[in-house]
């Protein structure tokens, strides 16, 4: 993922139903949000993994013929629209089956159905893709750090003081300054580029 372009680029590549390599590169950069949505969904983990490959198989089917318009909307809240129907979907097919349900799994199946349509939710995945973007953002820069740097920005993002720090790790308070900035920087550099990117 180095271009501003790689999005377009993956889903031309998409078109292709039978380029492995296309779709497993699909798989690793969406699949996450995509759990993420569903866990905002209030899925437990089975159903997640199920609709989880359901929503696979939907963009293998759709996104052959998919044209990206950027004016029209993100690809993300393509993914998004999807994953929440699906869901939807999903839900009241199982609340068919009340008979093999517990009544308990169908409060919980009714309280999700209720989620999918609640003025709160897109908040909710929005704040999900911003902790998916940062997440992969910080796997994506850390081989660019020294460990020593790396301990020493996430003392510091857990509120340790810079005096205990520059004691524990040995290091000047300055240099604590230093790395942390260093490092701020280059992830809010890798935050935007994702975001240009993946959007």
């Amino acid at each position: 993922m180095n271009s501003p372009r790689t999005r377009q680029t993956l889903l031309e590549k998409l078109k292709d139903r039978y380029d492995e390599n296309s779709w497993l590169e699909f798989q690793v950069t969406y699949g996450p949000y995509i759990i993420r949505i569903l866990r905002a969904l209030k899925m437990n983990s089975h159903d997640c993994e199920d609709l989880h490959q359901n929503i696979m198989l939907i963009a293998w089917k759709s996104l052959p013929k998919f044209n990206y318009q950027p004016d029209k909307g993100s690809f993300r809240a393509w993914i998004s629209t999807v994953t929440r129907r699906e869901c939807g979907h999903f839900i009241k097919k199982r609340q068919k089956n009340f008979i093999s349900v517990s009544e308990e799994e169908a409060e919980r199946l009714k309280q999700a159905l209720d989620n999918i349509d609640s003025p709160d939710l897109e908040k909710n995945i929005v704040k999900e893709w911003e902790k998916f973007i940062s997440e992969k953002a910080w796997a994506n820069i850390q081989d660019r750090f020294s460990d020593n740097v790396l301990d020493v920005f996430q003392r510091i993002s857990s509120g340790q003081s810079t005096e205990t720090i520059a004691q524990e790790t040995d290091v000047s308070e300055s240099s604590v300054y230093v790395y942390k900035k260093r490092v701020l920087n280059t992830l809010q550099k890798e935050i935007l580029k994702l975001n240009q990117e993946l959007s």
